[in-house]
């Protein structure tokens, strides 16, 4: 079936598999959006309509449309008035822009792995949170998605990426006493390294260690204090993977 979809996406044309991978995307996106906002609540996703934080009214059928139902309730609660969260806006325009590219370039296989990227990057921006099923969900969608690594190095990479990153946190725990690295983290490192395979793991690592550094000057130049600041590493780590995969395709000339 898998194979079948993509041969299916490769005789559309491009403009059209763009427009449906984009329409996809934002379907995708707003229910993402629905568990980024859900789950930290410990509220199931089918528990019913979205409703108002404030009052707690359920949105009206049109407000539910992908960015469209945002824009035509200009951000605000029609019963209330109070703030919609914007999050949701952003995760269903950071999926409907995947889905666009992904389908225009012919490898609508790749979306759903970077669907599930993006909602743990701002898992982890938002709550320094990585959900183990949702990272289970992305080692899943890691296997099925089309990479230059052979088959080997990618269960290498799985394995290396998640013992890599467990032994780092182990031994902080150890000599400092306290937690600075999340298991979520390693187990992200492990469905990632299932993609890319064990040779790109020091690059994913390396650019993902460089935005943390710069997230950390940032906020240290806001006023953050530089022995307390918390980086969500898993955000970065979804960040570099992403940009490698859609740098590696590009280079492929598929893109």
């Amino acid at each position: 079936m898998v194979t079948q979809l993509h041969d299916l996406m490769a005789v559309l044309p491009a403009w059209f598999a763009g427009l449906l991978g984009g329409v996809v995307g934002l379907c995708i996106g707003s229910y993402l959006a629905t568990v980024l906002s859900r789950w930290p609540r410990n509220l199931r996703t089918r528990d019913g309509r979205s409703r108002c934080d404030n009052c707690h009214v359920a949105i009206g059928p049109l407000h539910l449309v992908p960015i469209a139902g945002y824009v035509m309730a200009r951000g605000r609660c029609r019963n209330c008035g109070s703030s919609i969260d914007p999050d949701h806006l952003i995760v269903e325009a950071i999926c409907g822009v995947i889905g666009a590219i992904c389908g225009a370039a012919g490898v609508l296989l790749v979306a759903p792995f970077l669907w599930l990227l993006a909602v743990l990057a701002m898992f982890d921006a938002r709550y320094f949170w990585l959900p183990d099923r949702l990272v289970a969900a992305t080692a899943g969608a890691a296997l099925l998605v089309p990479s230059a690594a052979e088959w080997h190095l990618r269960i290498l990479g799985g394995i290396i990426g998640f013992a890599m990153l467990w032994i780092v946190a182990a031994a902080y725990r150890r000599i400092r006493g306290r937690v600075g690295l999340g298991g979520g983290d390693a187990k992200l490192f492990g469905a990632i390294g299932l993609w890319c395979g064990a040779l790109n793991l020091p690059l994913v690592l390396l650019i993902a260690s460089l935005l943390g550094l710069l997230d950390a000057a940032i906020r240290t130049a806001r006023g953050g204090d530089a022995a307390t600041l918390r980086i969500p590493l898993g955000t970065h780590l979804s960040l570099a993977a992403a940009g490698l995969l859609l740098f590696q395709t590009a280079l492929n000339g598929s893109i």
